[in-house]
């Protein structure tokens, strides 16, 4: 199995910091081999399949009249299924991923809150954009490096939101929301369009992303960190 390393460790000046590090890269890393095990068992499914398909005595007997019907219904509704359920699998690991990165920006912030006391998240049901918020204008962290690094995450949240309220469809209203990356399309289905991720390189890809901006991200937490406790004489 491929192992993967996510963060560029380093030792930080707030040693709460390094528990982040290593929970953060261990969840990325676990999340990457997840999806690459998934992959590989289906295309040993899909290769199964295909071999029946190829060594199926009576319907290469058949003549190409009576085939159309034989592959339709003894195969063609198997494969239609293998393709639900694999999209069915990618649209989890998508809503997986941005569960995980939600959770670990809550939890820097939880570990920010509760070591300076600043100003808290007064939102019930804080999200992505709040936490943010909180570490660019409370925690104040140098955001120029780590902006461009998070703008595309934060555009990749509305394919999440799109498969978790309303199964990867969206309207035509909607179209300028989607920022399309490799291993994802749209398709037309009638008034409304549909999100596909056709390949796994689209959530790997998501994952790449999320691991450089946490590697940018703890670095300026522990900067503004240093800079806090320079500014109070300690």
């Amino acid at each position: 199995m491929k192992m993967y390393k996510a963060i560029d460790y380093f030792f930080p000046n707030w040693n709460a910091l390094f528990s982040e590090e290593v929970e953060i890269g261990l969840g990325i890393d676990a999340l990457k081999m997840l999806i690459d095990s998934q992959e590989k068992s289906w295309d040993a499914i899909n290769k199964k399949l295909d071999d029946a398909i190829k060594n199926d005595e009576f319907l290469n007997g058949l003549d190409d009249e009576l085939k159309g019907s034989y592959f339709t219904q003894i195969y063609e509704y198997e494969l239609m299924m293998l393709s639900k359920l694999k999209m069915a699998q990618r649209h989890f690991s998508c809503l997986s991923i941005f569960s995980f990165f939600e959770g670990r920006l809550k939890a820097l912030y939880t570990k920010i809150e509760n070591e300076h006391n600043l100003n808290p998240i007064l939102n019930n049901r804080p999200g992505i954009s709040d936490y943010w918020g909180y570490l660019t204008k409370q925690y104040k962290i140098d955001k120029n490096e780590i902006e461009p690094l998070y703008t595309p995450i934060k555009q990749q949240q509305f394919v999440r939101n799109c498969i978790a309220h309303n199964d990867s469809y969206f309207s035509k209203k909607d179209i300028n929301e989607i920022f399309l990356m490799n291993g994802l399309r749209t398709i037309t289905v009638g008034e409304f369009y549909q999100l596909e991720i056709y390949s796994s390189d689209y959530l790997l890809n998501l994952l790449d992303k999320m691991s450089t901006f946490f590697n940018k991200l703890l670095r300026a937490i522990d900067d503004r960190y240093k800079e806090i406790k320079i500014e109070n004489g300690l």
